[in-house]
């Protein structure tokens, strides 16, 4: 099997497409594979570094703005998918692969343009629950589009001779896979102290920064909570600073852990009572492989809000707690944990639900379906 993955803009939409080329080495068949994505971006080095052939090419989203600035923005952007296209089209020629499997973005959307027209298979993978652009755009043009849930299902109408399947989102096979109490062991952390997990995304988010700031503040002195912390790496030093300008003694609480990537992501999650977090695709799978009761504060500053359209579903299902990231501060937040903190019940049951949310062997799911359509 001759494999195209592509995909990029966010990190959502990578990982997915890794975590199936792992399947594909996991099976040890003479598969070949190679990644069309943006040259110089962070597909690039994330897909090199999983020993992935990459071929790059220049293509750039569009901006939903309506400013001059925008407009000038998406005039270099509709040049740069004209040129795309036929870098997509001469790459796919020349590769020749049975299927193309893409996860989104406006990478994929010439990838995906080009297959089509060139009469290869297309298996696409919408993570969130408001579908992209791209799936959009080729959806109901594609052999499979595979989606995160029977929510996002209900949004696609059936049609003769594509496969249309709940998949669910891929993620690291390390999350869940050990306990709680194991998770704890190995970090070091006592058994019967609250654990609270926070962190913003990979660039950090400066209204969460603040408001966890002052959550912290506020339980500094309760030994028996351990709060940890990821401020993105641009905020680490004025989120230091702001708790120094509040007289914070870090030698004091050792319970209080703040970092700029939590690069042990899984441990500390299993190890979790409550996390709170940004509303992406792969970040909610990864809660529900573990089962991790969530507070979601929702980017605004995602293509169409997608991130509130995802934290709703699991809202609606009592699976989660979304607060605005435009009224969130540190009162909201401390209210908000000070009510989880006297409702154990509660937590208990969010963690039951956003567990039954989770979809087993998703990865595996895709790879299977990747087989079944380029042997058709």
């Amino acid at each position: 099997m001759r494999v195209v993955l592509t995909g990029g803009g966010t990190a959502g939409h990578i990982n997915s497409a890794l975590a199936v080329f792992e399947q594909i080495k996991k099976h040890k068949d003479d598969d070949v594979v190679v990644y069309i994505g943006r040259a110089g971006e962070m597909e690039e080095d994330l897909v090199k570094c999983a020993g992935v052939r990459f071929r790059g090419i220049q293509v750039s989203g569009l901006s939903r703005d309506f400013s001059l600035a925008s407009l000038k923005k998406n005039h270099k952007a509709i040049k740069e998918y004209i040129k795309t296209i036929r870098e997509s089209k001469n790459i796919l020629k020349v590769f020749a692969p049975d299927v193309v499997f893409a996860t989104g973005g406006y990478v994929s959307a010439p990838v995906v343009r080009e297959a089509l027209s060139l009469k290869i298979k297309v298996v696409m993978h919408e993570q969130n629950e408001k579908p992209g652009l791209t799936t959009k755009l080729f959806g109901n043009r594609v052999n499979a589009l595979l989606l995160p849930s029977n929510n996002c299902k209900s949004k696609f109408k059936r049609k003769v001779n594509r496969i249309l399947r709940v998949v669910g989102n891929p993620v690291n096979s390390e999350f869940g896979a050990y306990s709680k109490q194991e998770a704890r062991e190995k970090l070091g952390w006592t058994q019967d102290e609250f654990c609270i997990v926070s962190y913003g995304g990979s660039l950090g988010a400066e209204r969460i920064n603040r408001a966890v700031a002052d959550l912290l503040l506020s339980y500094k002195e309760m030994n028996k909570i351990r709060l940890i912390h990821a401020t993105g790496a641009k905020n680490y030093n004025r989120f230091i600073e702001y708790l120094k300008s509040h007289n914070f003694d870090f030698e004091k609480h050792n319970n209080i852990i703040i970092q700029e990537y939590i690069y042990n992501m899984p441990c500390v999650i299993n190890a979790a009572d409550i996390v709170i977090s940004r509303a992406g695709a792969i970040s909610i799978a990864e809660l529900q492989a573990v089962g991790k009761p969530a507070i979601f504060i929702p980017s605004p500053n995602v293509t169409g809000n997608h991130q509130f359209f995802n934290a709703q579903v699991l809202v609606e299902n009592g699976a989660g707690i979304m607060l605005d990231d435009r009224t969130l501060n540190g009162n909201v937040l401390v209210k908000t944990i000070d009510e989880l903190l006297n409702s154990p019940e509660t937590l208990s049951k969010m963690a039951e639900r956003i567990k039954l949310m989770h979809i087993k062997d998703s990865a595996e799911l895709i790879y299977s379906i990747l087989r079944e359509v380029a042997n058709k």
